[in-house]
């Protein structure tokens, strides 16, 4: 059957889902967790749910009612299970950390463009978790302010939501507004999630499901002002020889002992809005987990968790991935313009770096290495705009300056990409960049080229493939971009099926291919496969076997490998995952063959109402042909109480050790959290770390405190 033919049908069958009205009211609305205000009951329920996860069928044990309320201030949602035939999982846990227990989900595509939305989860017991979603990409690192409160009833649950609606961002227009809508209930001791309308699993374009949510009336939006005054207290003491004691850091400089700051937020007509950061301390509470690789060629990525880089960060991400934010390590000052205007989405970002990253590119890039950015300063500054188009795709601009002030070294980037959707499962993306890099009396230009296609499906045949190439002098030291000179050519491809026995919910099988070529004549050219299932809902089996030759600095080698992987959530108090890895590499710096092995896992177990204990393990061993065997261990655990929804406790053990027991080190990690709402929170904490193998064990420790009050004007 001709493609075009294929996606016509599935646009005339698609099914239109029933709207779901807001009612407007007066009555003031307590957000306490019953929903015993007359108004719930003027709203008619949302109560059609049908699974959509592991497999698709089915309604959810019990009666779901969602209704939604509004004044002039707020979106106000009520839940209600009720009549459930198992136990409820209900329990104190911090903000973010509730997918094990019972919860609802609240998608809202307040644009109605089916490309961005607000998601919310919110626990049985009222627990939040936010999430901001861009053309399939998920942040769920994203915050902002809401209420909510759950009771956990006999057989079920009530949970009360109000949304303010500043806390969202929606356009500008005169009389009622109809927004997209997903409702879903998940059911963790079955592993299973519904939802209203009737919704896809892994369908590309999340939003063209929704339902309309008619009679929005939120409001005006202007020139609302957010403060967020911080200030962090530090010390720290380092042991600088054996035999002597610690020595406290006091208030030398005065500026890391005792730092104020500023964050700012201006609502600029209805739909953008300015933030601005002043000496802020982006030190995090829990530094990134440790990660092992004995045979590392490139950097490791690290996850974005600064609030102010994470503010409207869906209009600064690209195809390409010109903007890295992580890059920007020590900022003076940062500001930022983001909003949408129209069809037009925009994102301005410039900030001075006391402390540039250096370039993660294999080959280096002149004027961005470590040692010319040592006691430099860096200035950043980033563009991006994003035009609707294509029917539920878009066309976008960027433009990335990167300049190391006194030096003159700078990296400039200009890049084009479109997505293009097509009928309800094939999806194409385009991006073209090109770069232009000065510095240490060298000039580099070069040019990024990417393609890809998709069809997705929830069963059946899926399919994805790409194209990319990349010139020797191409750069981007915004961005996250370790090696230039390649052409890589990919494709994957596979079937998922729902097989409907007792036992197998959903099974996928797919294999790939993939071709990469270096300008040096330098090659990898790998194939392989893999299996996955969900059983029963909470087990999931994985396994995957890859053959590949390579050629490097004119050595030819070819390896393979084999990995199985298994994760479960039998009981409510337990999950846990292991998997391990086995196969032979070309060792990068001896260029000789090597065998590797990995193992890992992680054990969760839920204890009593508000703790938790995790445990992740890693253990890798590395043998070189003719050289000793090379290993390596890091073993995190992390015990929590939460007392109440906003004070919990945490405390961090991790302990790393190399080959032969050398390097050896403990790291202690202490937090008391009060967390009212993202941007009004405190925490005390400290840290130790030690070496096991130094005669005074404990060689560094810190001391720190950090508040920050979030006024809305």
């Amino acid at each position: 059957m001709p493609l075009l033919y294929c996606i016509a049908l599935e646009a005339v069958f698609a099914a239109e889902p029933q709207p779901v009205r807001v009612v407007s009211t007066s009555e003031p609305i307590a957000i306490d967790g019953v929903l015993d205000e007359a108004s719930w009951a003027l709203a008619e329920p949302v109560t059609d749910f049908a699974r959509y996860l592991p497999a698709a069928g089915g309604a959810p044990a019990g009666r779901t009612e969602v209704r939604f309320l509004q004044d002039a201030h707020s979106l106000y949602i009520g839940v209600e299970v009720r009549d459930a035939d198992y136990v409820i999982r209900a329990r104190i846990s911090p903000r973010e950390d509730m997918n094990a227990d019972d919860q609802v989900g609240i998608y809202l595509d307040t644009f109605g463009d089916e490309r961005t939305g607000y998601i919310f989860y919110i626990s049985a017991l009222g627990i939040q978790q936010d999430i901001r979603f861009n053309n399939g990409d998920w942040n769920l690192n994203w915050n902002t302010v809401l209420r909510s409160r759950g009771r956990a009833t006999e057989h079920g649950y009530t949970i009360e939501v109000a949304i303010p609606f500043r806390s969202l961002r929606y356009p500008s227009t005169d009389g009622p507004q109809t927004w997209g809508l997903i409702l879903t209930r998940k059911i963790p001791s079955e592993g299973a999630k519904y939802a209203y309308p009737e919704i896809t699993r892994r369908h590309p374009r999340l939003f063209s499901q929704a339902a309309p949510l008619v009679g929005v009336e939120p409001a005006p939006q202007g020139a609302g002002l957010e403060l967020l005054p911080s200030l962090a207290l530090r010390q720290d003491a380092v042991r600088p020889a054996a035999g002597e004691g610690l020595d406290w850091s006091g208030l030398d400089p005065w500026q890391d002992a005792v730092r104020p700051g500023v964050d700012l937020r201006l609502g600029l007509g209805p739909d953008g809005g300015l933030a601005a950061t002043v000496n802020p301390d982006f030190s995090q509470v829990e530094g990134d987990p440790t990660q092992i690789d004995l045979n590392q060629r490139f950097a490791f990525f690290l996850d974005e968790l600064r609030p102010f880089f994470l503010d409207g960060i869906d209009a600064f991400q690209d195809i390409q991935g010109t903007l890295y934010t992580r890059s920007i390590t020590d900022p003076i000052y940062g500001l930022k313009l983001s909003g949408d205007y129209g069809p037009l989405t925009l994102g301005v970002l410039q900030a001075v770096d006391r402390a540039p990253a250096p370039s993660v590119n294999e080959a280096g890039t002149p004027g961005f290495s470590e040692g010319a950015l040592e006691d430099a300063a860096a200035s950043d500054a980033f563009v991006r705009a994003r035009l609707d188009a294509f029917g539920g795709g878009y066309a976008g601009l960027s433009i990335a300056d990167k300049r190391v002030l006194g030096s003159g070294a700078r990296n400039d980037v200009l890049g084009l990409d479109m997505l293009v959707p097509a009928g309800e499962t094939w999806t194409g993306k385009l991006g073209l960049s090109g770069s232009l890099t000065e510095g240490e009396g060298q000039r580099l230009r070069g040019h990024n080229a990417t393609l890809g296609i998709s069809r997705s499906v929830a069963t059946g045949w899926w399919i994805r493939g790409g194209l990319r190439d990349t010139g020797p002098g191409y750069r981007n030291e915004l961005g996250f971009f370790t090696q230039s000179g390649v052409s890589e050519a990919s494709a994957e491809g596979g079937y998922t099926a729902e097989p409907g026995a007792a036992l197998i919910d959903v099974e996928t099988t797919g294999t790939w291919i993939r071709l990469l070529g270096e300008r040096d004549g330098d090659y990898i050219r790998s194939v392989g496969a893999y299996q996955w299932a969900t059983l029963a809902g909470v087990h999931q089996p994985s396994g995957s076997l890859e053959l590949f030759s390579q050629r490097q600095d004119g050595v030819d080698f070819q390896g393979w490998s084999a990995e199985l992987g298994y994760k479960a959530e039998p009981t409510g108090f337990l999950s846990f995952a292991v998997g391990g890895k086995r196969g032979s590499q070309l060792d990068y710096e001896l260029l000789v063959p090597a065998a590797a092995l990995t193992l890992n896992g992680e054990v969760t177990l839920r204890i009593g109402a508000g703790g938790r204990i995790n445990t992740t393990l890693i253990q890798a061993w590395f043998t070189p042909e003719g050289q000793a065997t090379e290993s390596a261990t890091a073993i995190r655990s992390r015990a929590y109480w939460q007392f109440t929804p906003t004070l919990g406790a945490r405390v961090i053990g991790e302990t790393t050790a190399d080959s032969g027991g050398d390097g050896r080190a403990v790291t202690l990690s202490y937090l008391l959290t009060w967390l009212r709402n993202p941007g009004t929170e405190a925490y005390l904490g400290a840290t130790q770390s030690y070496s096991l193998d130094a005669p005074e064990a404990l060689e560094e420790q810190t001391l720190f405190a950090k508040m920050t009050w979030l006024f809305r004007v």
